[in-house]
């Protein structure tokens, strides 16, 4: 499963986050699946947004009736992280994203949750790759379908 999104502020990270836990809860076998999402803005929030919703994948499948509350804690963490930048201070994973600038970084690819239980029984969750590909100013990108070339290389 593939998912684009090029910009944070009109492509909300939440937007993107259920997106991505609506693939991740399919009723499918979580080892014959992946969900990668490439993000064409290079967006930390976007990045912070998927570490939040693979784990709050891990028991939203499942239970998803169940846990309905958990799932306003992530809605109003990843909102909240929209507003206050000072909530990705102190993730290490997030230094990757320090000197990077929409326009102008190398290619970033990040495992979020790797499925190594492999079995595909109801309590797992596919793979979760988040990818930016590499962006230069003075080299003309075809945006998000651009993304998807990146892929096939």
């Amino acid at each position: 499963m593939f998912v684009p999104t090029a910009n944070p502020v009109r492509e909300p990270p939440i937007i993107v986050a259920n997106t991505v836990l609506s693939l991740l809860a399919l009723n499918y076998p979580a080892n014959k699946l992946a969900c990668y999402v490439s993000d064409d803005g290079c967006s930390p929030l976007t990045y912070f947004s998927l570490k939040e919703t693979s784990k709050f994948a891990k028991i939203w499948g499942p239970f998803c009736k169940k846990y309905n509350r958990e799932y306003e804690k992530l809605r109003r963490k990843v909102e909240d992280s929209t507003g206050d930048s000072h909530l990705l201070d102190g993730d290490d994973e997030l230094e990757t994203f320090s000197n990077a600038k929409q326009n102008n970084h190398s290619t970033i690819v990040k495992v979020v949750w790797e499925n190594k239980g492999g079995v595909g029984d109801e309590k797992e969750v596919p793979h979760l790759v988040y990818i930016s590909r590499e962006k230069r100013p003075d080299y003309v990108h075809h945006y998000k379908s651009g993304a998807m070339n990146f892929l096939e290389t």
